[in-house]
C-alpha cells in the first residue's frame, strides 16, 4: 500500500475482517474510491486469482505536500503557496502522492484550501507511464530476474496497475508501473 502513495510511507491496518487465511503472495487490492483512515473493501488477489475480501482500516503516515496559502485554479504551484510535511494522511485516497521534486512543475485542478493535502485531486500530475509508451519490463520469479521491454496500454502512477503489451506476441499482460517507463510484471 506504501508503494501506492509513495516512497517511504508507514502503512498500519488498525482493523481487518476477513474470512481468507494467510496465503504467501497475497495482495490486497482496494476498491478505487478507498480512503486512509476509514474501513474500506479490498481485494484479495494470490497469483493473479481473486481469493476473497477484506475489510480493514489503514493509517498512512508519509512526506507529503500541503498547500500554505489559497491557491487558485491553473495556478502553477509557486514555492511560496505548499511545502512538505510529515504526518499522517486522513481522509486521501489511496494513489500517489506528488514528490517535491514534482510538484515545482504542476498547476492547481481546482481551488486549493490552505491546509489541504496536495493530491492527484488538486494537481494535474502527468502519469510516470502513458499508453503506447515503450517500457522497460522486469519479471521476478525466486531469485531470477529478467528484463526486456514492452507497449504500455494504459496510463498510470507509481504503483498502478497497467495492462502492457508484449511486441512479439501481441498478448496482454497485467504489471504494476514500478518508475517513469519502468513497469514489473505480475505474475
Amino acid at each position: 500500500m506504501g508503494e501506492r502513495i509513495g516512497p517511504g510511507a508507514s502503512v498500519t491496518v488498525t482493523s481487518l475482517e476477513t474470512s481468507v487465511a494467510p496465503t504467501a503472495r497475497l495482495e490486497a487490492v482496494p476498491d478505487p474510491g478507498g480512503r486512509t483512515g476509514v474501513p474500506v473493501r479490498f481485494q484479495l488477489v494470490a497469483r493473479g486469482v481473486r481469493v476473497g475480501t477484506a475489510v480493514a482500516t489503514v493509517r498512512v503516515e508519509a512526506s507529503h505536500a500541503r498547500a500554505v496559502r489559497a491557491i487558485a485554479r491553473d495556478e502553477a504551484l509557486t514555492v511560496d503557496a505548499w511545502q512538505m510535511v510529515t504526518g499522517e494522511l486522513k481522509d486521501v485516497p489511496f494513489r500517489h502522492l506528488p514528490t517535491a521534486e514534482e510538484i515545482g512543475t504542476l498547476k492547481a485542478r481546482r481551488d486549493i484550501a490552505p491546509d489541504e493535502v496536495l493530491t492527484d485531486a488538486t494537481v494535474v500530475v502527468p502519469p510516470l507511464v502513458k499508453s503506447g509508451d515503450t517500457v522497460a519490463v522486469t519479471v521476478k520469479v525466486g531469485s531470477v530476474e529478467a528484463k526486456g521491454t514492452a507497449v504500455a496500454s494504459g496510463s498510470g502512477h507509481l504503483g498502478e496497475t497497467i495492462r502492457i503489451i508484449q511486441r512479439s506476441s501481441r498478448r496482454p499482460l497485467n504489471a504494476r508501473i514500478s518508475g517513469p517507463g519502468a513497469v514489473e510484471l505480475i505474475p
